[in-house]
């Protein structure tokens, strides 16, 4: 018995070993470039590495004096392989949306193929159900303050394809379907606090937001 005991403490240590827990509130939700929700909401999320495994969950609640109501919850699943020229992952999201449009479903399958190295990564991304594909590319970058403080800024860039599940020829590409933005981030052990800003053209325009939240890792 004390040796099963043992085995079970040892097996639950390594799996919380790489496990994040995270609560918080965001301004504005942003969706493959598009501004999806200006609503603010709180969030909850967890996010476990075992090897090259990933999973994650994350739940979006909206807030407004009126009504508070389950916006999204996203459950994501990925697996890694890393060499000393790129990291790539392969995996899949799946969305549920508690409120969907009129013009939407509830539910979306979201695979995706993530190639990264160091401060950048470009990401492809299907969604099965509304037949819109997306591509991004980001640049990271984290430096350590006075203080223990943690600055760490984003730049980001991407297209996509709302018409057809992958484009046909560069001539398909329009202007409209590009869109680029950004994000600064302070952090203080278990605090952090950012804003981020979109330019999306055919989304009128820029939109920006600010987040805020609490992190823990084991």
């Amino acid at each position: 018995m004390k040796k099963f005991i043992a085995l079970f403490v040892a097996a639950s240590s390594a799996l919380l070993a790489d496990t994040t827990i995270g609560f918080g509130y965001r301004e504005k939700d942003i969706t493959f470039g598009k501004l999806s929700s200006g609503q603010g909401a709180y969030t909850a999320s967890i996010e476990a590495k075992y090897g090259s495994f990933r999973g994650a969950a994350l739940v979006q609640n909206n807030l407004s004096l009126k009504d508070s109501s389950l916006y999204q919850t996203d459950l994501l699943a990925g697996y890694s392989f890393t060499s000393t020229l790129v990291d790539v992952e392969l995996g899949g999201k799946y969305v549920m949306k508690g409120k969907p449009a009129l013009t939407d479903i509830g539910s979306h399958w979201r695979p995706f193929v993530t190639v990264s190295k160091g401060w950048f990564s470009i990401s492809g991304t299907l969604d099965l159900e509304a037949q819109t594909s997306n591509i991004e590319g980001a640049l990271v970058d984290s430096r350590s303050l006075p203080g223990g403080f943690k600055i760490t800024t984003s730049l980001h860039a991407g297209y996509t394809d709302a018409n057809d599940a992958l484009p046909r020829s560069v001539k398909e590409i329009k202007y409209t379907n590009v869109y680029s933005g950004g994000s600064v981030d302070f952090s203080w052990k278990f605090l952090s606090a950012g804003i981020y800003v979109l330019n999306n053209d055919f989304a009128n325009g820029w939109a920006t937001g600010w987040r805020a939240g609490v992190t823990q890792k084991f």
